[in-house]
């Protein structure tokens, strides 16, 4: 299946590694900040690439502190959302952060419309290459 093509996915991975990277520095700072050693903090992002019926793409960040939802990320309107409750803990936080939505923004406009391309053009080919079930 060409779905899974090695290289393409491996230059993804430099991409999610630095990113990965990115927020686990982040995620250091805000514990650092927030946290004594008694609290313990995970963080978990989300990117949802789509892709509609008439071929332009939409993106959108989620951000959980502790698995519970507290950012959203435009990419096309570069706008964060704090989501109460959670959020309000962690306001200023990610949505502060310069460097990091410069980073979002570049992982956004990029990759996720090249990894929607890669998975398009693999999809019309399995179609195009699948008989039809006779009757």
């Amino acid at each position: 299946m060409k779905l899974k093509d090695t290289a393409f996915w491996q230059k993804q991975e430099e991409t999610v590694k630095l990113l990965v990277e990115e927020l686990r520095k982040k995620l250091l700072d805000i514990k650092v900040e927030n946290f004594t050693k008694s609290g313990s903090l995970t963080m978990q992002g989300r990117l949802m690439c789509e892709r509609g019926a008439d071929g332009h793409t939409r993106e959108s960040w989620r951000f959980c502190f502790n698995e519970q939802l507290t950012h959203l990320f435009d990419p096309k309107n570069r706008k964060w959302t704090v989501v109460p409750p959670g959020g309000q803990r962690f306001k200023g936080t990610l949505d502060n952060d310069r460097e990091l939505t410069k980073l979002l923004l570049r992982t956004s406009n990029g990759d996720c419309q090249s990894w929607l391309q890669q998975v398009w053009e693999r999809w019309d080919e399995m179609q195009e290459t699948t008989v039809p079930p006779t009757t």
